[in-house]
């Protein structure tokens, strides 16, 4: 009886220690674009959209021992509707990405491949949201804009994006989930951006924006969905970083 207590102590440690580094399965599913040339607005010139969202993917699969990418979609198969399918699927994923062109302004947002999601169509359930585009955290100061930006909070922790033009450059992706192995999804997403969003030629603001208690989540802590914003709960949604990046030349 006595050598069975004494091993109770250590069962428990060792409980504590599997619950202290328990890492919840992830799933992701992302949306790119990167050939505008046949698209409803060819003149906004192409960007790597769809090569970041793949290097998320690969990056991911490196980086987790438990990933899954549930689905991909980019260039001619990225229409509105299928945007809209994606982001505001009933079935919510770990991760959300969006990267390709995008306007400001609450009627605005995604450029796709058949005109521009409306940021008021847009209803996110995933945990954590990813727009790599320009000015989709843009409120330009208006409170109706920054209305329609917590309005597209359905159930998502954190909104990570830009509040400015940016600078599209797929590397920045590896960079992201290299930095999630140690870092919070928000530290992460604005210390990649620091270092590749430099290279524009006028200021970065990088923003994440979200649920007050997600600033310490990790991507694989497996935290619930937040509450979808209802104007009465805008108490429980806060700015987590607000920072401008500067040009390196």
């Amino acid at each position: 009886m006595k050598r069975l207590k004494s091993l109770i102590p250590v069962i428990m440690l060792f409980t504590i220690f599997l619950s202290n580094s328990y890492a919840a399965h992830v799933t992701a599913t992302y949306a790119g674009m990167s050939d505008y040339r046949n698209s409803s607005t060819p003149s906004l010139g192409n960007r790597a959209g769809k090569q970041y969202v793949l290097n998320l993917a690969q990056a991911f699969a490196k980086s987790l021992s438990s990933y899954n990418t549930v689905g991909i979609e980019y260039d001619a198969g990225l229409t509105k509707s299928k945007f809209l399918d994606i982001a505001n699927s009933i079935i919510p994923q770990t991760l959300f990405a969006y990267a390709g062109h995008g306007y400001a302004g609450e009627d605005k947002g995604p450029i796709v491949n058949d005109g521009v999601v409306k940021k008021t169509d847009v209803k996110l359930k995933h945990d954590y949201v990813v727009m790599y585009t320009c000015n989709w955290l843009t409120n330009r100061g208006s409170t109706s804009q920054q209305e329609a930006i917590l309005k597209t909070f359905n159930g998502t922790r954190l909104q990570l994006g830009f509040a400015s033009q940016m600078y599209l450059d797929s590397r920045e992706a590896g960079e992201f989930v290299e930095l999630t192995k140690t870092q919070t999804v928000g530290s992460a997403f604005v210390n990649a951006a620091v270092k590749y969003q430099c290279q524009n030629s006028s200021p970065v603001t990088v923003k994440v924006t979200g649920l007050k208690d997600a600033r310490m989540d990790y991507i694989d802590s497996g935290k619930e969905l937040a509450s979808s914003y209802d104007g009465i709960n805008k108490n429980l949604f806060v700015e987590h970083f607000n920072k401008v990046i500067y040009p390196s030349y």
